[in-house]
């Protein structure tokens, strides 16, 4: 469907700060002695040399000093962002911003502070070296029960890693519906007003710094659904709006939407900046137009290419151009074109 993106530079400062957020103000619980940090911290403006990726899948230990033998910290993930701010032989020193509670005989308190560990050379390398492999598109979460659990996408979908070419190659089998007649309906005064047999649907912008301000866009229509589509900019959101032409009816469903090419799905994607993560909803369609919703989760392990040619194929394939959450903001930042990309079938249930 629409390849557009809705303000790009909001969705950047998200990005950073959700990045951030997850990367740098992630809480762990340690027990150990307070005296323990003092020689490892540092002050905020320490130089930072270069940055690189933890590029050993099994992830790498953290070290209080630059030996084997030293105190083990933690581990740090495969594919996260690290600051080397010193090098030592196979070891490099690394800046991180730890948030822990300590437990000690005096009580339990909160500490904040940059402080310098240690890990290995061997285990470190370059965004092009983070990699997904054909089980990590396949992780995810779901909230259930008031709580977000781990949750299997296989349930759902039979999903592929697939090269470039084939992504590239498989656009000629390209279905799309989506009739972009934008000219037949224009915003008069900050208002979108769209014809139904039921009447008038009004959609009124509302231009705000703060939590009401909304936005709406006019995209087009697909008529094997009889809606119109409309894209809604709220003020850290975006979503799409299936409106029906007969009843007025409003489906709200995530920003990028996508029509089955057999007709019988809609499956929407938004990718989110706080959680670093893809929210994905798979809708049924009833009727011919109706759409009832199936499943909603995220994937944790990658992120959708709001800017690539996402696309159904005629024998039902949904092709995306995805990439590491560690690294998808700086493919973008140095225009880099390494990304990886995946076919989706969806599996009915029985």
């Amino acid at each position: 469907m629409m390849q557009r993106k809705v303000n790009w530079k909001r969705f950047v400062f998200l990005f950073i700060f959700g990045v951030c957020s997850y990367n740098c103000f992630s809480q762990d619980t340690i027990k150990i002695d307070t005296a323990f940090f003092t020689d490892n911290d540092i002050p905020y403006e320490t130089q930072v040399l270069y940055s690189k990726y933890i590029s050993n899948r099994l992830g790498a230990k953290v070290k209080r000093v630059a030996n084997e033998s030293s105190i083990y910290v933690g581990r740090m993930d495969y594919g996260e962002n690290i600051d080397i701010i010193e090098e030592i032989g196979d070891w490099v020193g690394i800046r991180v911003h730890n948030h822990q509670i300590i437990k000690n005989s005096k009580g339990e308190f909160e500490r904040i502070a940059w402080e310098k560990f240690y890990v290995r050379v061997k285990d470190i390398g370059e965004s092009n070296e983070i990699k997904l492999d054909s089980s990590d598109v396949y992780i995810a979460d779901i909230y259930k029960n008031d709580k977000v659990v781990p949750f299997n996408a296989g349930e759902f979908f039979s999903i592929e890693l697939v090269s470039k070419k084939e992504y590239e190659d498989r656009l000629r089998d390209k279905v799309e519906f989506v009739i972009y007649d934008t000219l037949s309906h224009i915003k008069e005064n900050g208002k979108l007003t769209l014809k139904t047999k039921k009447g008038d649907i009004e959609l009124v912008d509302t231009l705000s710094e703060d939590t009401d301000s909304k936005i709406h866009y006019y995209v087009g229509q697909i008529p094997q659904l009889n809606k119109y589509i409309v894209k809604r900019e709220l003020y850290e959101y975006q979503d799409n709006l299936f409106i029906d032409k007969t009843t007025g009816e409003i489906t709200y469903t995530n920003y990028e939407t996508y029509l089955s090419s057999d007709k019988k799905y809609v499956v929407a994607f938004y990718i989110d900046p706080y959680d670093v993560s893809t929210s994905i909803q798979l809708y049924e369609v009833k009727d011919k137009r109706n759409l009832n919703l199936i499943t909603e989760f995220s994937f944790t392990k990658f992120m959708l290419l709001y800017d690539k040619v996402n696309y159904f194929t005629n024998d039902n394939y949904l092709y995306l151009a995805i990439n590491s959450p560690s690294t998808y903001f700086q493919n973008y930042e140095n225009n880099l074109d390494d990304f990886q990309y995946i076919k989706i079938k969806i599996l009915k249930k029985k």
